[in-house]
């Protein structure tokens, strides 16, 4: 793999997807170190957590972001602190060294992911199939009627599935804009391409983006589908590299 300098040039053609899973074992001391990472902020959210797979999973998803964030730049994984916006998206707030990149951080039942890129914005998100058990009762809130429509005839797991990639492929670009609950799902929607890409349509309510969008969707596994959004800057699509780590 690159050295930081290499690896920060690269995001000038490509967009990287760092995934980690949260269900295998990890060692003790690893798991010690990934907590010494955290900021004070960060370290109240994990201790508020109940469920000890919920804290597992928090250390393991905060922790693949700081390791991630360092192969860019020769930084200690503990040295980096972020910001919220007004919609609570973070950012890089120190150090200031590394300027143009932005990143997004994502859970789900089994698996953690983070995207960094250098587009202007990126989403990231990740669902895992099995939390996914009733769909209809979801499509007035999530789909349009073309998509309703191309939903008819599946059946099952058919079902779930294409859903699946509707919704999270809506969650990963109001989280890219940072619009979050404040933009209904039902004021866009997406084609879907058979090379896991996606386009992009606005209701006539919205108005539409001036930058070029690129949307991607993988499944990692039989049952975790990862979204990805990215908005890029020179109106050309990146080459979308996943890489599976430990942090």
């Amino acid at each position: 793999m690159c050295g930081p300098s290499n690896m920060l040039k690269t995001l000038e053609k490509e967009a990287h997807v760092w995934a980690a899973s949260t269900d295998m074992p990890y060692d003790s001391k690893l798991m010690h170190w990934y907590k010494s990472l955290l900021s004070d902020d960060e370290r109240k959210k994990y201790n508020k957590l109940y469920f000890s797979h919920h804290r597992k999973a928090y250390l393991i998803s905060h922790s693949l972001l700081r390791t991630s964030l360092s192969r860019y730049k020769k930084i200690p994984p503990e040295e980096w602190n972020f910001s919220y916006d007004a919609f609570g998206r973070p950012s890089i707030k120190q150090p200031g060294e590394i300027s143009g990149v932005q990143f997004s951080l994502t859970r789900t039942r089994g698996m953690s992911a983070c995207l960094i890129s250098s587009s202007s914005h990126v989403g990231i998100y990740l669902e895992n199939l099995y939390n996914l058990k009733d769909p209809e009762i979801m499509f007035n809130h999530v789909l349009v009627a073309d998509e309703i429509d191309s939903l008819k005839g599946l059946r099952g797991k058919s079902l779930r599935k294409r859903f699946l990639v509707y919704w999270t492929l809506k969650e990963a670009y109001v989280k890219a804009i940072g619009k979050g609950l404040l933009m209904p799902l039902t004021q866009f929607s997406f084609i879907l391409k058979s090379n896991g890409r996606a386009c992009i349509r606005f209701n006539h309510k919205l108005t539409t983006e001036s930058s070029p969008w690129q949307f991607a969707y993988y499944w990692l596994t039989r049952e975790i589908l990862l979204t990805v959004a990215l908005c890029n800057n020179d109106a050309s699509d990146k080459i979308i590299r996943r890489f599976d780590v430990i942090p």
